[in-house]
């Protein structure tokens, strides 16, 4: 039985917070990953979409 007084959180609520904990989890393995590299490669890219918004990426290779 559901209690009628309970509101479910929102959508964007619960995506919000799940997004957050998933990047911090994914900065927390990549520092660890890093902390062990003995070699890392970085790479830059860059261009522009169509309405001339610039757009970058950045990627970081390691020997593991």
């Amino acid at each position: 039985m559901l209690k009628l007084s309970y509101k479910l959180p929102s959508g964007s609520a619960s995506t919000d917070s799940h997004l957050v904990q998933l990047y911090v989890e994914a900065c927390h393995k990549r520092d660890e990953v890093l902390k062990e590299a003995s070699c890392c490669t970085l790479l830059w890219g860059g261009w522009t979409d169509v309405s001339h918004q610039s757009i970058y990426a950045l990627m970081v290779l390691t020997d593991e």
